[in-house]
């Protein structure tokens, strides 16, 4: 089997989705952001979706590849593409959060969100705690209360649910 094929435009593409991600993830940081950086201007020149330009943009050495990232996970999410959309902010997470517990927070807080639109709510309560104890905007606070008390709910622990509500008002 091929790793790379050609689509009806006569471009390449990866015979599996899966091998860029592999690929970027064992580049040096540096190599790939100069890749990606290509990539992302090649695709804006040719009309290509947005999903595709955001995701070379937030992965380049782009000044607004954060807010790229987080534009992506808005568009995933929405097309309830939550395997991407969770991957997406994990990398915001990684690359951008550290040093920075507002960013840290929204984000903990969004994957507590998203894993509870999953149907995941014990990955929920994980990352709603994380973001519970990071300082930040008390905006970020209440919401992961609330997604606390949405991922009780889910688990049938309504007492918890309840308590978990009520610290959000």
């Amino acid at each position: 089997a091929s790793l790379l094929e050609t689509d009806f435009e006569h471009r390449y593409i990866f015979a599996n989705p899966l091998l860029k991600d592999v690929l970027l993830e064992k580049m040096d940081p540096e190599t790939k952001e100069d890749l990606c950086d290509q990539i992302a201007s090649y695709l804006q020149t040719s009309d290509e979706n947005e999903e595709k330009v955001l995701y070379y943009l937030g992965r380049g050495s782009n000044p607004n590849a954060c807010e790229h990232l987080l534009e992506l996970f808005e568009i995933q999410r929405l097309h309830c593409d939550y395997f991407e959309a969770k991957k997406t902010l994990e990398e915001v997470l990684n690359r951008f959060a550290s040093g920075n517990p507002k960013l840290e927070k929204k984000v903990c807080c969004l994957l507590g969100e998203l894993c509870n639109e999953a149907e995941n709510p014990k990955e929920a309560q994980s990352w709603l705690e994380r973001s519970l104890t990071i300082e930040g905007e008390a905006t970020w606070h209440a919401k992961a209360f609330e997604q606390q008390g949405a991922s009780f709910d889910q688990q049938g622990k309504l007492d918890e649910a309840k308590q978990a509500y009520q610290t959000a008002l």
